[in-house]
């Protein structure tokens, strides 16, 4: 019982703290951070941060899989081991500081060219793509963390990567008016400063030679990760993007203000995620039934999404009567349709269940591929008629496309239990969870609304305890 505690309950309790501590600490940074920046510049923060992390998709390589994926061969020593982990860690240097180079030399072209790079945000990008390095680095570091086991020092470094980053970047900002300048160059100290702590983490399997070999194979496995990544980094940035070419930056800051509010949702997705992956594989595998229990997983997990929903979008119009200034406006109906969106996006951890069985990447990645083209065409439309409301819509169709189109194809080739019926109460639930959301979003933010949405989230809460939502699925099986 020991050994199972330790290999399986110690893990989830790490990451699981690791991924709520660095959202908390996220959520908690906002207030700060709005009376900081005018929505201008913390629209411009939105893009550059997402500039970032396309640069940081281009010089990770799928390096930290391609290392996951040989560190634990068949025919794997000591040597080959410590050969697999160096190899990866100065390809991953030298393809972020190539990559950064590249990408602060068009920078650059684009200011001096006159193009939409104005001269203001040259120093922020540049900061900013050069943080690009320390990220990879610590990211990569928290990789072979988990090859190693190491849960605690994984959390340690997760969670303070981001104190440190936002303690600096908004001292900056604060004591010395630094701007958007002061932000990045957080982001980047923040970051560097734990570079040492990671490397002397992975010591033991660390050599100064570069086995070109090795380095070959690990690129080899890695970069097909790049192309799937690029098509997810598409569907989660494409509002961004379009939203700063054809509206007004300050509306970018206000949309990413209801995107990170929204993302309230996803620690509940996140929460039932790093459960739910380990425990559908074993089932799959020692479950004669596991096909029935995913499917009511799928109703349950929808049903208590939406009640999520629900119960953030109920709470925003207090979030921003208490914290938010008033320059940012009340988009509570744009933070109440990113919250719906980002419950439906959470259900497809089970509705790709059938191509996980069956091992079918390669239609998880041409269907990603299929969703980020339309999620381009439905954004450019949407938001050239609606605005910021055309955005969010294109991001709840966006979700409702990639999760209906996965239940599809897990349907077509290694179907999970869930019957007409099951898929008309899903529609409905979803109808339903769509009025309360926006209804409730709606309200004032008064004493008298605040009481009567906890006493009616509190009703729905016992109301889908009582329906069983919240038992053990396999307890049912069992029974059966």
């Amino acid at each position: 019982m020991a050994a199972l505690i330790r290999w399986s309950v110690v893990p989830m309790l790490a990451y699981g703290l690791a991924e709520g501590l660095s959202r908390g600490l996220n959520l908690m940074a906002l207030p700060l951070m709005t009376r900081l920046f005018s929505t201008q510049d913390f629209g411009r923060i939105a893009l550059i941060m997402s500039l970032v992390g396309f640069v940081g998709l281009l010089a990770n390589c799928g390096l930290g899989n391609a290392a996951h994926r040989y560190y634990f061969d068949r025919h794997a020593t000591s040597a080959t081991r410590a050969s697999t982990i160096s190899a990866g860690l100065w390809s991953l240097v030298a393809l972020s500081f190539l990559c950064v180079a590249v990408a602060v030399a068009l920078a650059a072209g684009a200011v001096f060219f006159g193009a939409w790079v104005g001269r203001e945000l040259l120093w922020p990008i540049i900061i900013g793509l050069a943080a690009v390095v320390p990220i990879q680095l610590l990211q990569y570091g928290q990789d072979v963390l988990r090859l190693y086991s190491a849960h605690w020092q994984y959390l340690f470094i997760v969670v303070l990567k981001t104190l440190i980053a936002y303690a600096i970047g908004l001292s900056l900002v604060y004591w010395f008016d630094a701007g958007l300048d002061g932000y990045f160059s957080g982001l980047l100290l923040g970051y560097l400063a734990l570079v040492p702590w990671t490397i002397a983490a992975m010591r033991r399997d660390l050599t100064l030679r570069l086995e070109r070999d090795d380095a070959k194979k690990l690129l080899t496995y890695g970069y097909p990760f790049v192309i799937a990544g690029f098509a997810q980094w598409l569907i989660s940035s494409i509002d961004l993007w379009v939203l700063g070419a054809l509206r007004d930056p300050a509306e970018v800051g206000i949309y990413s203000l209801s995107l990170k509010l929204a993302a309230i949702v996803s620690l509940c997705t996140s929460a039932f995620g790093l459960a739910w992956s380990p425990l559908i594989l074993r089932l799959h595998a020692e479950h004669p039934d596991y096909r029935r229990i995913a499917g009511l997983m799928l109703t349950r997990l929808a049903t208590v999404l939406f009640l999520f929903a629900a119960a953030v979008a109920a709470l925003v119009p207090h979030l921003f009567d208490w914290f938010i200034p008033v320059e940012y406006g009340r988009p509570s109906v744009l933070v109440a349709i990113l919250s719906l969106s980002v419950a439906i996006a959470g259900t497809a951890q089970i509705t790709i269940l059938g191509m996980v069985f069956e091992k079918r990447s390669d239609l998880i990645a041409k269907m990603t591929w299929v969703v980020a083209g339309f999620s381009v065409l439905s954004c450019t439309g949407l938001v050239a008629w609606l605005g910021l409301l055309g955005a969010a819509l294109s991001n709840l169709l966006v979700s409702l496309m990639l999760t209906a189109s996965y239940l599809l194809l897990t349907q077509k080739i290694h179907a999970i239990e869930v019957s007409r019926r099951d898929m008309v109460k899903l529609g409905g639930l979803g109808g339903l969870a769509a009025l309360l959301t926006v209804g409730l979003a709606q309200t004032a933010p008064s004493l008298e609304w605040a009481i009567a949405k906890a006493t009616f989230l509190v009703f729905m809460f016992l109301l889908v305890w009582r329906k069983g939502y919240f038992s053990n699925p396999m307890a049912r099986s069992n029974a059966d």
